[in-house]
């Protein structure tokens, strides 16, 4: 049976909500084994998990090493560029395994070994379980030093690492629309990703790469399904999955995750997962608790838009005119009108053709506002990032009112 290890790197303050139905799912395959690099102590101990102490100045002090090139993340989610970079950086830890891979904690695992089979591991040498383009998620390489070097193939691979900005190179550069319908090699990118490097390698020969859909992620399906017994499949279809992906449900407020309590001895444990609730009983997707959670993440909202609006100070914009932010596929311009407000000019993919939009923002709390285009009445959140010393924020994150949509903008210069 050929080994497998699985990285993941997460830097913070706590474990989220849903970590322990991960580890639950690390620790039904056994065979795998799961290397957590990480600032926050273990929860618990699982023979086949291994948390790493570990911070991102120890991360950036080692890729500078291995990669040659000077390397400083200071921000966590940055490394989402750096995952297809982990069998060089973190070679020491993975030298005995024969595929490695990264996944991120946001899932659930079925039967890895059910999907990736011995057979599919001689065969291939690079393995996702999405068609169009390599998981961020979960994506495995053949532990060799060709493979683990591809990323060096990408042309703007010096300017990725080196850049504040996130490119989504483990994935497609943010192209997820546009590659359900052009092959990649065909779409303008800003930069070389992942995915169009492993498309040219593949269409020449020169890697055996493996790529279907077999995670679930609720794009396609509202079914409830099951994990039992380290499996997991759709309730009404029994379609089995490799795993589920929380990543367009666990910021919902609708989405209930009851806590996790170890079952007793020998006794087998059956989780319900659905766009609405992960747990051990399916009735509780219909309990009280999870019908007014919505409501009152509502009532919230509420108060802090009458309180920012009522009580927010003026803000002075640090915005460089002409410096832009980028936002996946989009360019966005500032420019200052008012105490209150800044125009913001937001490309739309024609030449020298922008939306224009006056925003006004109102104070929440430090760096955090409360942003409205009052001329379509479209409300979100806003947090500001500084890097030490500097006055312009690198990255702006916002988020809907709902919570439900996010997205992130990063300084174009940096």
């Amino acid at each position: 049976m050929k080994k497998i290890a699985f990285i993941n790197c997460f830097f913070g303050k706590t474990w989220p909500d849903y970590f322990d139905y991960f580890l639950k799912g690390c620790e039904y395959n056994p065979t795998i084994d799961f290397y957590i690099f990480t600032n926050i102590a273990p929860k618990y101990k699982i023979k086949n998990v291994h948390f790493i102490k570990f911070d991102l100045q120890k991360f950036n002090e080692m890729a500078t090493e291995k990669l040659k090139v000077s390397v400083s993340v200071k921000d966590a989610y940055k490394l989402c560029d750096f995952k297809p970079l982990y069998g060089v950086i973190l070679q020491e830890y993975i030298s005995k395994y024969d595929f490695w891979g990264y996944c991120d904690v946001d899932l659930m695992f079925g039967n890895i070994r059910e999907f990736i089979t011995n057979e599919m591991l001689d065969k291939y040498d690079v393995i996702s379980p999405v068609d169009k383009y390599p998981a961020g998620f979960f994506t495995l390489y053949r532990n060799i030093p060709f493979i683990n070097k591809i990323f060096r193939l990408s042309k703007d691979f010096r300017k990725i690492v080196q850049s504040d900005r996130h490119f989504c190179f483990d994935e497609c550069n943010f192209e997820f629309t546009t590659v359900q319908s052009q092959d990649i090699q065909y779409i303008d990118s800003e930069v070389e990703s992942m995915a169009l490097i492993l498309r040219k390698l593949e269409i020449t020969n020169k890697i055996r790469y493996f790529h279907m859909d077999m995670a679930q992620e609720f794009l396609h399906s509202r079914n409830t399904h099951i994990w039992r017994d380290g499996n997991i499949y759709d309730f009404i279809t029994e379609k089995p999955y490799l795993l589920i992906h929380f990543i367009n449900i666990k910021g919902l407020p609708s989405f209930h995750i009851e806590k996790y309590t170890k079952a007793g001895h020998n006794k087998k444990e059956v989780f319900y997962i659905s766009p609405n609730f992960i747990g051990k009983s399916l009735k509780q997707q219909f309990n009280f608790q999870l019908f007014i959670n919505p409501y009152q993440r509502k009532i919230r909202t509420i108060i802090t838009k009458v309180k920012a609006i009522t009580f927010g100070k003026s803000y002075s914009f640090p915005f460089v005119e002409d410096s832009p932010y980028k936002s996946a596929n989009q360019e966005v311009f500032f420019y200052k009108k008012s105490d209150r407000s800044v125009i913001m000019l937001t490309s739309t993919g024609n030449i020298n053709n922008y939306l224009y939009n006056e925003i006004f923002l109102y104070q929440i709390k430090e760096n955090h506002y409360l942003c409205w285009n009052k001329i379509d009445n479209i409300q979100y959140f806003a947090k500001f990032h500084y890097l030490k010393d500097d006055e312009k924020a690198y990255k702006i994150e916002i988020e809907d009112l709902k919570f439900t949509e996010k997205g992130t903008m990063y300084l174009l210069n940096k």
